[in-house]
């Protein structure tokens, strides 16, 4: 082939061409590198056929040729080695070729500015080196490639940025053609094009802001300056816009061609109507029309509403007639002279008189500069009379064109004459109890007896409180029951009745108020009584000297004050309370404390019984007890103490003294104690009943035995036993051990007791005595 890679077979023919054999025989070729002959002796004459194959560079492809030499030797049996040589040109044909793929991006936008990132790739598709290689868009310019020198089906991608005009956009696409080239080793430069088409959307669009500047002012024949500003919102030109106003007549307008987000300013002067001031506004809408370079325009609208302000006026006189008499039922004429005192015509003229109520009046239009009288008759009521006066106000109204309604109001105050006066009944109902807090419910009957109405009426109870009354306004001769209800006081309980005086108050339309009293004194029984409720504490231990804290709550549990109120605890002594003096369900906690005796250690308990007393405001002292029992824990226990004197001797029949110390570790007292010990026998105890705490030291003497000294000691166990006044005895024991000196001596007094002869085989009879 004639790419690099592919392969040369060479065959080297050698022969021998002297008259002595070659050995060794070989050939050379720098080029090819190692040949392979079969046979390396040549004898004269003969030849031998080697071969070597040689793979083709991209240099041998590049130069189009490759030249090779070739030497052949061969040793003689004497002298130098013989050679030969030859060289083959094998010819590569060049197929020089190079390939163009030219790709867009997505552009980065749709607006002229916006760009297309390009690329061109580039291959070598020919068998040659191509040097230089180069890119030609003459449309977007100089194109960049990262390598000039390609090998074969080498391949670089070469880029360029490519940045929009707003012709590209207004043609709707981008067609773009690149032309590659590289120039090979030998020949003319080979080359490739490649074209692309970008689309760019066309996205036409237009906006208009229209503006209506002051009008000059508020009647026909006075001008509205208007300007409309056009803006090019899309991304091509719009070539002609307009504006089109149908309320306004020509826009004028100082360009008709807009590229994007360009604008133009159009004016127009709109002159008012009568009608436009008689609405208060005008209102109008503008449209403004473009036309992308694709066609089909695109459009945009905008309005305004500029206010014509209206002055519309309107004025009421109202006059009030003598009244016909004071009382409900006479009447009052009233006029009303309307005029329209303002600069439009006023509509739908009504008068609107809440006392009077409709007015007739002309249903016509009023115009600027005129007027009409209306006329109506009032019927007193005793409202009017209890007030005094009538005050009579009328509002006119007139609808204008447009706007709310024009009004005006007039007022007249006409006197009537009052004559005030009141009554009040009091009652007492029946007491709920005899206990503070307890209830009596009053009724308070009022009559306005005076010929106005009371408003409004309240009675006053001072000790009652807050009366409620089902009316706060009377008619004249009209009555009401108003209510209260009184919760006893403790000074009330304690006075044994409650009185109390009422005041009830009426205010008339005018003047002073008037008033009328009643009084009520109602019986109350008295209760007295007292409880008590004695707690004792924990003691605070279990010995005589120990104490208990007592508490007495004393309660008032009657329904007068208790004054003074006392605890009396013969056992426990003085009693202290913080308060004497007890109101109904109040309580006092009084306090005492007593020290235990041994007498109530020993006992196991301490009760005893309080009496509560206290002083009602009248009558005799009432009086209540209540008993505790605490009980005293009893803790009996007693020790021993054992001691030996030294032995009077270390012999069986000496002795020893043993003393033995008893003492009540307890908190009851131990009648009997006593002291065992079952080697020494008797104990005598000087004291055989012991308090807590008290000590008895007993005594006994012990006679050794021949068995203790042969021991060398005298262990001893002693148990010392108490009896408390309830309960199992209580003990304890105690050993002591004596050493016995040992002090042993032996006698040794031998002797002949009997000699059978003196000659050999005789024999002689020994005693030894052994002390």
């Amino acid at each position: 082939g004639n790419r690099a890679g592919d392969t040369i077979d060479y065959t080297f023919i050698v022969t021998n061409t002297g008259n002595v054999t070659l050995d060794p025989v070989s050939v050379e070729d720098p080029l090819v590198g190692a040949v392979t002959c079969p046979q390396t002796t040549l004898v004269p004459d003969e030849s031998v056929e080697c071969s070597a194959t040689y793979a083709l560079t991209q240099a041998d492809v590049d130069a189009g040729t490759v030249h090779n030499e070739a030497t052949a030797s061969g040793a003689p049996p004497l002298g130098d080695e013989v050679t030969a040589t030859d060289f083959t040109d094998t010819a590569i044909e060049s197929s020089p070729a190079i390939a163009l793929d030219k790709t867009a991006a997505e552009p980065s936008g749709s607006r002229a500015g916006d760009t297309i990132e390009y690329s061109f790739a580039v291959t070598n598709t020919g068998n040659v080196t191509l040097d230089p290689v180069s890119v030609v868009d003459p449309m977007v310019g100089e194109v960049t490639c990262p390598e000039t020198r390609l090998s074969p089906d080498a391949l670089t991608t070469c880029t360029v940025t490519y940045v929009l005009t707003q012709s590209d956009v207004n043609s709707g696409q981008v067609v773009n053609i690149a032309m590659v080239s590289g120039a090979p080793p030998t020949g003319d430069p080979v080359s490739a094009e490649d074209t692309t088409t970008t689309d760019i959307p066309a996205l036409p669009a237009i906006a208009l802001d229209k503006q209506a500047g002051v009008p000059t002012g508020n009647r026909a024949g006075d001008t509205i300056d208007y300007t409309f500003i056009v803006t090019n919102t899309g991304n091509v030109t719009l070539d002609p816009i307009a504006v089109q106003d149908s309320a306004i007549g020509a826009v004028s307008c100082p360009l008709s061609l807009l590229d994007p987000n360009e604008s133009t300013t159009c004016l127009a002067t709109y002159s008012l109507t009568q009608l436009d001031v008689d609405s208060g506004h005008f209102a109008n809408t503008a449209s403004a029309f473009g036309t992308p370079p694709a066609g089909g325009d695109v459009s945009a609208s905008d309005d305004t509403d500029t206010v014509i302000l209206g002055e519309p006026l309107i004025t009421l006189e109202k006059t009030a007639g003598v009244p016909t008499g004071n009382r409900a039922g006479d009447t009052i004429d009233y006029t009303f002279v309307v005029a329209n005192t303002g600069n439009v015509t006023l509509d739908q003229v009504i008068i609107d008189d809440p006392m009077l109520g409709p007015v007739p009046c002309t249903d016509a239009g009023l115009a600027p500069g005129l007027s009409t009288t209306c006329a109506a008759t009032y019927t007193l009521t005793q409202g009017d009379v209890d007030s005094g006066q009538v005050i009579n106000n009328a509002t006119v109204s007139g609808a204008p064109p447009i706007g709310d309604p024009a009004t005006a109001e007039d007022t007249t105050t006409t006197t009537i004459e009052a004559a005030p006066a009141i009554t009040l009944d009091k009652r007492a109902g029946a007491l709920s109890g005899n206990t503070a807090g307890s209830t009596i419910d009053y009724e308070f009957a009022v009559t306005n007896t005076g010929n106005v109405t009371l408003a409004p009426i309240g009675v006053a109870d001072p000790a009652v409180g807050t009366v409620i009354c089902p009316a706060v306004e009377l008619a004249p001769d009209e009555s009401t029951t108003c209510s209260a209800t009184y919760s006893l006081l403790q000074a009330d309980v304690d006075a044994g009745h409650f009185a109390n005086l009422a005041t009830v108050s009426g205010t008339p339309p005018s003047g002073d108020d008037v008033t009328a009293t009643d009084e009520t004194d109602t019986p109350i029984e008295a209760a007295p009584a007292v409880t008590l409720d004695k707690v004792a504490g924990d003691p605070t231990g279990n010995r005589a000297g120990d104490t208990i804290d007592y508490t007495f709550l004393v309660t008032n549990v009657g329904n007068v004050t208790l004054d003074p109120v006392s605890v009396d605890d013969p056992i426990v002594g003085s009693v202290t309370c913080p308060d004497t003096v007890l109101a109904p369900d109040a309580s006092t906690t009084c306090e005492a404390t007593y020290v235990l005796t041994q007498a109530d250690v020993d006992l196991g308990h301490r009760a005893n019984t309080a009496t509560a007393n206290g002083t009602p405001p009248i009558g005799d002292d009432v009086v209540a007890t209540d008993e505790t029992d605490t009980p005293i824990q009893a803790a009996p226990a007693i020790t021993v103490d054992k001691q030996a004197a030294v032995p009077s001797g270390n012999r069986a029949g000496a002795t020893i003294d043993y003393t033995f110390l008893v003492t009540n570790t307890g908190n009851v007292t131990l009648d009997p104690v006593s002291v065992d010990d079952p080697i020494v026998g008797d104990v005598i105890c000087p004291d055989t009943v012991l308090a807590p705490d008290a000590s008895t030291t007993c005594a006994a003497t012990y006679t050794l035995s021949q068995t203790d000294v042969d021991a060398g000691a005298v262990v001893n166990g002693a148990t010392a036993s108490g009896t408390p006044p309830i309960g199992d005895a209580v003990n304890a024991a105690d050993t002591v051990t004596t050493l016995i000196p040992s002090e042993p001596v032996v006698v040794l007094d031998k002797s002949v007791t009997a000699l059978s002869g003196v000659a050999a085989g005789d024999q002689v009879d020994y005693s030894f005595l052994v002390t």
